[in-house]
Formats: structure tokens, sequence, C-alpha cells
């Protein structure tokens, strides 16, 4: 068991160095930060803000997978924030009955912690039966720069956390860029 721990936060680990190396340059975009995603994850399936408009919200599970400090800045409404290195057995053990018969939706800024989450789950959700996992294209980046709906303590709110200075030159509205919760 630990050693399947320290696979996962060793793949993860990986996956976010070889991804971040790549996002100071100055053009890099969200389209091509994704392209990386893709194929770093490429069991992975993603699903495009708009695609996500053809499901019922009623069988939808958001799970936010950044760090609190990130989630309460801002997050997409009725997300679950879940821990970036949560493993599949937790997961199981704390949402099972919520995931079940869903489709489960994972995001975080850009894409890279929600994919490696949902590699790790989708094994698990698949002996389940009918759940499903995406990631949301883009992260909530993406969701910002398209200008659509932000959460904050059960108000609406316009800023997003950058997760850092360089990421955050994905984010649009550059002056909507916050690190700390804002109304």
């Amino acid at each position: 068991m630990r050693l399947k721990r320290l696979h996962i936060a060793l793949t993860t680990a990986a996956a976010l160095v070889a991804i971040s190396t790549a996002a100071p340059a100055k053009d890099r975009t969200l389209a091509s930060v994704h392209a990386d995603v893709k194929e770093r994850f490429n069991t992975v399936q993603h699903l495009t803000a708009q695609d996500l408009k053809a499901f019922n919200p009623e069988d939808v599970v958001i799970f936010d997978v950044r760090e609190k400090g990130e989630f309460a800045v801002s997050h997409i409404g009725n997300a679950i924030r879940i821990d970036p290195d949560t493993r599949p057995a937790e997961f199981m053990r704390k949402h099972a009955d919520l995931v079940a018969g869903k489709t489960v939706l994972v995001y975080c800024s850009v894409g890279v912690r929600s994919s490696a989450l949902a590699a790790r789950l989708a094994r698990v959700l698949k002996r389940q039966g009918d759940t499903k996992i995406y990631n949301l294209t883009g992260g909530i980046f993406q969701w910002h720069n398209e200008g659509r709906p932000l959460a904050r303590g059960g108000q609406s709110t316009r800023y997003v956390h950058p997760y850092n200075r360089s990421w955050g030159r994905l984010i649009s509205k550059r002056e909507l860029i916050s690190y700390t919760p804002k109304p």
C-alpha cells in the first residue's frame, strides 16, 4: 500500500514538473497546456464547459481538485473541494454514495492535478458501474476566461486564484486575479 501511494505521488509530481516547466513561456496558451495534459494523461476523458451543458445538472457531481486557498478565492458552483493527493480508497469511502450512477467532473487550475486524480479514480469508478469521470478542459482558468460564473461562500465572484504568477499568465483578465478571497 505504501508503495502504491508513493507511485501515485511520484507520478503526479512528475506530471506537474513536466508540464509546469513549460508554463512560464509567454507563448503558452491554455490550448497548448491542455494538449500536453491530454498527451500525459491519455486515458482520461475530457469535457468542455460547453459540452457540460448537455448534461442534467442533477446527474453531475463536480469536484474541485485544488488547495484550500485556491478554492476559497472561487470555485464552480456546487463544487466539492477534494485534495489533489486523494487516494481512490479514500475517495470511495467519502463519496461512493454521492457519485453512484452519476457523471463525475473534476477540475483544477488548468487540468494537471485533476487529470492525475481522474486517472487514479477511473478504474475504481468503472468497477462501481455506470459512473463516468471527466476532466474539465482548461480547468477553472478556461471557465473563468469564458466568463462563466464562479462562486465563493455561496455568493457570486469574478475573481480566480492564479495558482502562481507563471500559471496566472493564462488568465485573460489579470485584474481579476486574487490570492485571497474577495467579494
